[in-house]
C-alpha cells in the first residue's frame, strides 16, 4: 500500500502448533533483544509479546517489515529453541496518525488486554525502554517523539503499572532487588558469566549501590568475589544503565511494597 506510514504485524505460530512463544520472563527479555535488533533497521515504532502471539509497529515500507518478519522469526526459533513453524504473518497498513496512536498503544497493552498478568514490568515491550529503565532500545524514544508527539513522558510511565514509583528513590531495603533490576535492565536472562553485557550490568549495579551497600554484602548479593566488586568498581560504568538499574528497582520495589505491608 503506498500510502501507508507503518505497517502493524502479528506473529504466531501455525495454527496446528499454536501454544505460548516465550514462555519465561528471561525467553520474554530474549524475544524483546531480538525485536530491538532487527526493529532497528525496520523503523521499530512499539512491540508487545503476549502468549500465544507478538505484535509490531514498523514505520518502513512493506519489503523491510517483511525483511523484519522474517530475521525476526529465524531468529526467535533458533534461541527460543521452537520446533514448530509460524504461521504467515499478518501485514495491516496504518493508513493515518490516529490508526497509528491505537496501533502503537495496542502493541504495547497486551498483558493487559488479554489478562494475562505475567509481565508485570513489560518486559515485552518497549516501554522501558521509552521511560529509560532500559537503554538497548532507547533511540525507540526519539522516533516515538517524533512521529507520536502526543505520548509524553507522563503518558508513557502511565502505561506501566508501576510507572509512577520511577520517581520515588528507594533505600537498603530494596537492595535484595539489585540483581532482578539488573537483570531486567541489561536484557539479560540471568546476571552470570562473564560476557560483555553481563559485566556491564554487573559494573552499573556496583555503581548504583556501592556508596550504600558494604562490599561483602555487594559480593553475595550479585554472587562474585569481594575483588571482583572492587575491580569493578574501578571499571567505568555506562550512566544509562545504572538510570535504568534505579528504575527498575524502584518499580520492583513498589511492586512488592503491599505486600510486605499485609
Amino acid at each position: 500500500m503506498p500510502h501507508a506510514i507503518a505497517w502493524h504485524v502479528t506473529l504466531r505460530l501455525d495454527r496446528d502448533y499454536d501454544r505460548v512463544i516465550a514462555t519465561t520472563i528471561p525467553a520474554i527479555r530474549t524475544a524483546a533483544r531480538l525485536f530491538l535488533r532487527f526493529g532497528a533497521r525496520a523503523g521499530l515504532l512499539a512491540f508487545g509479546i503476549a502468549d500465544t502471539h507478538m505484535h509490531a509497529v514498523l514505520v518502513c515500507d512493506r519489503a523491510a517489515a517483511g525483511r523484519f518478519v522474517h530475521d525476526l522469526e529465524v531468529s526467535l526459533r533458533r534461541w527460543l529453541d521452537l520446533a514448530v513453524p509460524f504461521a504467515r504473518a499478518r501485514f495491516t497498513p496504518v493508513e493515518n496518525q490516529a490508526h497509528l496512536r491505537r496501533a502503537f498503544g495496542y502493541a504495547l497493552g497486551q498483558d493487559d488486554r488479554h489478562a494475562i498478568g505475567r509481565d508485570p514490568f513489560r518486559e515485552g515491550t518497549n516501554l522501558p525502554d521509552l521511560v529509560g529503565a532500559r537503554p538497548a532500545g532507547a533511540w525507540t524514544r526519539t522516533r516515538v517523539s517524533e512521529l507520536l508527539p502526543r505520548e509524553t513522558e507522563a503518558g508513557l510511565r502511565a502505561r506501566l503499572p508501576w510507572g509512577a514509583a520511577l520517581a520515588s528513590p528507594v533505600g537498603l531495603e530494596a537492595m535484595d532487588l539489585l540483581v532482578e533490576a539488573a537483570e531486567a535492565a541489561a536484557l539479560a536472562p540471568e546476571l552470570r558469566g562473564r560476557t560483555p553485557a553481563v559485566v556491564e550490568a554487573r559494573s552499573a549495579a556496583i555503581e548504583l549501590a556501592a556508596d550504600r551497600v558494604p562490599p561483602g554484602e555487594l559480593a553475595r548479593l550479585l554472587g562474585i568475589s569481594p575483588a571482583s566488586v572492587r575491580r569493578l568498581r574501578n571499571r567505568p560504568a555506562d550512566p544509562a544503565l545504572v538510570k535504568a538499574i534505579r528504575l527498575q528497582l524502584r518499580m520492583r520495589h513498589a511492586a512488592r511494597a503491599p505486600a510486605c505491608g499485609q
